[in-house]
This record gives C-alpha cells, structure tokens and sequence, in this order.
C-alpha cells in the first residue's frame, strides 16, 4: 500500500513538474452559482475530430475579451500531449479542462492506472448539470462538441449543430 501511495504521488509530481500547461480545472455548475455574468461553454476533446473543427470557427467568432466569456472546455485525455500545439494557434487563456473527480483513476499494480473512458466521464458530467437544471440528461443532451450558453445563472444547451448553425444560434442568443 505504501509502495503504490508512493507511486502515485511521485507520478503527480512528474505530470506537475513536466506539465507545461497553465490549465486550469472548470467547475461550471460552481461558476453559474457565483458569476452572474454571461458565458458560452464549448465542450471538446482532441481525440474528437468533428469537435476540434468547430473549435476555430467558435475562437474566431466568440475568444478574446468579447462578451459573454468563451470557455473552451476540453477532456483531459490527450490535452496535455497536444497543448503546445494549441498554444500556438491560440490564446489558451480561455482554455479550462474537465475537473478530474469526473475521472476514476483506480490503481492497478505499480503504474497501471485505469481512468474511465469518455462515456462515463460525460454521465457524470451530465448528472451534476441536470441536477441542477433539474431535468434528467443522456449523452443525446450533452456530449462533446456542443456548447451551453450561460446567462443569469440559466443554461441553454446547443446540441447537434453543424459549426456555422452552432454559431448562428449562439449570436442569437447573446444578442
């Protein structure tokens, strides 16, 4: 036990020590309880092509210091890996990560360590958003590759759109 306690922490402190990104974890259902303010929530993940074409289209038209706040909000699977690569097309700073008491990382021997796979995480996810919306979410309502516009502690999810119908119905709704 204390060999596999000891791994681990030496393992999170390589990922700490060599982690390059400044990301931070986004608690959304926190942030619409404490910030009055309007935001768009843009769920993606690198391993999902579809999710990273919209990812310009929606940088272009809502990033920088526009009104409502854009947040970007990636799985970790994979982000680390291509951060760098993101950095250099964009400005990260809008840049969050899904919070990781959405993963399960259970330890299997020395360094084998499961983490769930998306599926799971999302359900997750979708839980704590529907217990708030109290409604009951699938993964038809929430998934990767969608965006959730935020207002006065009000969500509007926006699901299955093609990337210039997605933008159309966030311009809509923010003016």
């Amino acid at each position: 036990m204390r060999i596999k306690r000891s791994c681990l922490i030496l393992f999170s402190l390589v990922l700490v020590i060599s982690g390059k990104t400044q990301t931070n974890d986004f608690e959304l259902i926190e942030s619409v309880k404490t910030d009055s303010g309007s935001k768009i929530v843009y769920l993606t993940a690198v391993w999902c092509k579809p999710c990273m074409e919209k990812l310009d289209t929606i940088i272009k038209s809502f990033g920088g210091d526009k009104t409502p706040q854009l947040i970007v909000l990636f799985d970790r699977y994979g982000y680390h890996q291509v951060y760098d690569k993101l950095k250099k097309l964009y400005d990260t700073s809008f840049f969050r990560i899904l919070p990781g008491r959405y993963y399960d990382l259970q330890s299997k021997g020395l360094l084998n360590i499961k983490v769930n796979p998306g599926k799971k995480i999302m359900k997750r996810f979708n839980a704590e958003v529907g217990h708030y919306l109290s409604k009951n979410l699938t993964l038809d309502d929430l998934w990767f590759g969608q965006a959730i516009y935020v207002r006065e502690k009000k969500l509007i999810i926006l699901k299955d759109m093609e990337k210039e119908k997605l933008v159309r119905e966030l311009k809509s709704l923010v003016n």
